[in-house]
């Protein structure tokens, strides 16, 4: 089932009186059970774009549909490459900032609190608060903080570029792993990576971007088998085709 539709979406801004076009004319679908990356080159509009797509700015042309076969308010949330958690509040609280803005009862709140906390690996850290983790026990955070409110589509930008390659790589595979549950949310992830491997060895489906103003340039369908092997010939050779469509 279609979960999010991208309709001739644009995006323009005025710099000292001079108009900027940062998006032009973006159309894309997006369906339950579907992982798609987006990539391209560094200023093509990949963060604007899922900005827009997680409501944090509006465009300035076409629009942004979510499925109402859903019977509800599609909840999208988001995981910033900063991390963006509160350093006053412990990895208890920063999970449980978005049920409290849903207005979830306490019990409940808690309940689900310590479910995600346990899911990502966190017992133990409940009272700590940012500054005593490491950057990938905040990513943990973030991801425990997004999967707790229970998201139909979750927006990921640049989720692993601020860690190292091994605590990067690890973290990938648990998001895999946690996505492939079918008991867990979200229906659907959504990408920006500027890490071509890392696209290919996450997505369905690869949407690639051209420079500035950013257009859709074309969409590549991942039909390498799970679990992806990145050093095999047919990853490889998909990797360096995802290239040669940006450059």
């Amino acid at each position: 089932m279609e979960l999010l539709r991208v309709k001739n979406l644009s995006k323009k801004l005025v710099v000292k009186g001079t108009p900027f076009m940062i998006l032009d004319n973006i159309s894309f679908e997006v369906k339950e059970r579907d992982f798609v990356c987006i990539v391209g080159p560094s200023g093509s509009g990949k963060s604007s774009l899922l900005r827009m797509i997680a409501r944090l700015d509006m465009p300035t042309g076409g629009a942004v549909e979510f499925s109402e076969d859903l019977g509800k308010d599609v909840v999208v949330s988001m995981i910033f490459q900063s991390f963006a958690l509160f350093p006053w509040l412990t990895v208890t609280e920063n999970v449980a900032i978005g049920l409290e803005a849903m207005n979830v009862v306490r019990e409940e709140r808690q309940r689900i609190v310590k479910r995600y906390i346990d899911i990502v690996g966190l017992n133990g850290f409940e009272d700590a608060y940012p500054k005593e983790l490491s950057g990938g026990m905040k990513q943990r955070v973030g991801i425990a903080r997004s999967l707790a409110v229970d998201p139909d589509l979750l927006c990921m930008d640049e989720p692993f570029s601020a860690l190292d390659v091994l605590t990067a790589q690890g973290l990938r595979d648990e998001v895999l792993m946690l996505w492939q549950q079918s008991d867990l949310p979200p229906s659907a992830v959504l990408m920006v990576t500027h890490n071509l491997e890392e696209a290919v060895y996450m997505a369905d489906r690869i949407i690639v971007m051209t420079p500035r103003p950013g257009k859709v340039s074309c969409e590549m369908t991942v039909d390498i088998p799970r679990p992806r092997d990145r050093k095999s010939p047919e990853f490889l050779d998909f990797v360096d085709q995802v290239f040669s469509k940006i450059v």
